[in-house]
C-alpha cells in the first residue's frame, strides 16, 4: 500500500481540489478503514478462504462470487498498469536528473519493466517478495524523514507558505470526485484476507494487519500532502503533476533529498506493480481451481512452482494498458475495487441478519450491521462521482466478467 500513489496523486490533487485535498484523503481512507473493519469479522470467520472472492461466493452464490473474482483480478490488472505508469513517469525523470540528454527510450519502460515482473514472478516469486519488504522499507524510511522533518519547519519554525493568499476556491464536489479516483491508494489491504490460513492467531493479528495498515497510509498520506501544500503552496505543486514531491523534497533539502526521493518513487511504483501482479495472479488461480474460469489458469510450472499461465494472464494486459493516461487507470482500478469492497460490506450485513448457525467470528466488529450496509452503499456511491468514460469501462468489465462466467458454465461445465 506504500506505493505509486503516495508519489503520484499529492500534485493530482492539488490540480482538482487545492487545500481541500487533505479532505479528499480522509474520505478515501475513511471508507478504507470502515470497509478494513468489515473485513476483519469476514476473514477472522472464514480464515481459509478469504477474499472479496471468497466472502462473496460463499454468502451470495457462485455466479456473484465468479464475477466479483473476475473484477477483482480485473481491478488488479488496471491498478498494475496504473503503477507501471508512474514507473515510467519517475524513471524518465531520474534519468533526466542524472544527466541523460536523450531519454526518448524511457518512453518504453513501462512495458518493458510489465514483461520483466512477469518473468520476475515466474520464476522467483519469492525472491521477488524479499525484494518486495527491502524497497518498502527503504522507501518508507526516505519518505518518513523527509517529510517529518517539512512538518516540524512548519509547525516549529513557522516555515511554509500562507496558503489564503494562494488557494484556489474549489468546490466541495470536487472533494468527492478526488477521493474516489485516489481510493487507489488504499486498495491491497483486503488481500491480506486471501492469506488468512498462513497467519499465526488470525482473531488478534488479522485485524491489526488490516486496520492498522489503512491507518498507517492514511496518515502517510496526510502528511505528505499537508507538508507539500505548505511547501509549494497549490498553484506550484499542482503545476508539477506526478512528480510534484520530488520538487517538495528538494525544497526541504535540497538536490540530493529531490535525488532520493526520485529513486524511492521508482522503487515505491516497481514494487507496487510486483505485489499487484503477484495478487492478481492469485486470484485468477483461485477462479481457476474452483472451476470458474479454465483449468489452463490453475497450471502450476513444476520448478518454479508457480501459476505461470495466470501470471502471463496479468502481465500482458497490464504492460498493454500502461500506455494510457495515469489518471483513468487509477479510476477505473478504483472503482473495480470499490464494487469488490462494497460487496464485503454487504455480506458483512447479510450475515449479520442471518447468521448460519457455525458463524461464530473470533473478532466482530462492534456495530451494528445496518452500518456495514451504510459503508457498502458509501463505496458505491463513489463510483457515481467518476469520471463517465470510467463508469463505461468499469460497468463493460463488469458485464464481459459475468458473460464469460455463464457461457464458460453453460458450455463446459
Amino acid at each position: 500500500m506504500v506505493g505509486a500513489g503516495i508519489f503520484v496523486f499529492p500534485g493530482l490533487v492539488a490540480q482538482r481540489t487545492g487545500e481541500l485535498g487533505l479532505l479528499s484523503f480522509l474520505l478515501a481512507g475513511t471508507v478504507a478503514l470502515m470497509v478494513a473493519f468489515y473485513t476483519s469479522e469476514l476473514a477472522t470467520s472464514m480464515p481459509r478462504s478469504g477474499g472479496g472472492y471468497a466472502f462473496s461466493r460463499r454468502v451470495f452464490g457462485r455466479f456473484t462470487g465468479a464475477t466479483i473474482g473476475m473484477a477483482q483480478w480485473a481491478g488488479l490488472v488496471f491498478a498494475s498498469a496504473f503503477y507501471l505508469a508512474s514507473f515510467g513517469t519517475y524513471a524518465e525523470s531520474l534519468i533526466t536528473d542524472l544527466g541523460a540528454e536523450n531519454t526518448a527510450w524511457v518512453g518504453h519502460a513501462a512495458p518493458v519493466a510489465a514483461l520483466a515482473l512477469t518473468a520476475i514472478n515466474i520464476v522467483g516469486s519469492k525472491e521477488a517478495g524479499k525484494l518486495q519488504k527491502y524497497s518498502v522499507f527503504v522507501l518508507t524510511v526516505i519518505l518518513v524523514s523527509i517529510f517529518i522533518y517539512g512538518f516540524m519547519k512548519i509547525t516549529a519554525f513557522g516555515g511554509g507558505i500562507e496558503l489564503a493568499d494562494d488557494a484556489d476556491q474549489t468546490a466541495p464536489r470536487s472533494v468527492v470526485t478526488t477521493a474516489a479516483m485516489i481510493f487507489t491508494a488504499f486498495i491491497g489491504f483486503v488481500q491480506i484476507a486471501n492469506v488468512g490460513g498462513e497467519i499465526k492467531s488470525p482473531h488478534r493479528n488479522l485485524p491489526l494487519a488490516l486496520m492498522g495498515s489503512v491507518a498507517i497510509v492514511l496518515l502517510l498520506y496526510l502528511l505528505v500532502y499537508y507538508v507539500s501544500l505548505h511547501t509549494l503552496g497549490v498553484q506550484q505543486l499542482s503545476s508539477q503533476g506526478e512528480t510534484a514531491i520530488v520538487k517538495v523534497s528538494g525544497m526541504l533539502l535540497g538536490g540530493i533529498a529531490a535525488t532520493a526521493t526520485l529513486v524511492a518513487g521508482v522503487l515505491a511504483t516497481l514494487s507496487s506493480a510486483n505485489a499487484s501482479i503477484l495478487s492478481a495472479s492469485r486470484t485468477l488461480f483461485a477462479l481457476s481451481r474452483d472451476g470458474e474460469v479454465p483449468a489452463f489458469f490453475s497450471r502450476i510450472w513444476r520448478r518454479y512452482k508457480s501459476p505461470y499461465n495466470a501470471v502471463v494472464a496479468v502481465g500482458l494486459p497490464a504492460a498493454g494498458l500502461s500506455i494510457f493516461a495515469i489518471e483513468r487507470l487509477a479510476e477505473i482500478a478504483s472503482l473495480l475495487h470499490l464494487v469488490v469492497y462494497g460487496l464485503i460490506c454487504l455480506v458483512l450485513a447479510k450475515r449479520r441478519s442471518r447468521p448460519p448457525e457455525e458463524y461464530h467470528p473470533p473478532f466482530r466488529a462492534r456495530s451494528p450491521g445496518w452500518l456495514a450496509l451504510v459503508a457498502g452503499l458509501a463505496c458505491f456511491s463513489l463510483i457515481s462521482f467518476l469520471s463517465g468514460i470510467s463508469i463505461v469501462a468499469g460497468i463493460l468489465t463488469l458485464g464481459l466478467s459475468a458473460t464469460f462466467h455463464l457461457l464458460y458454465v453453460r458450455l463446459y461445465k
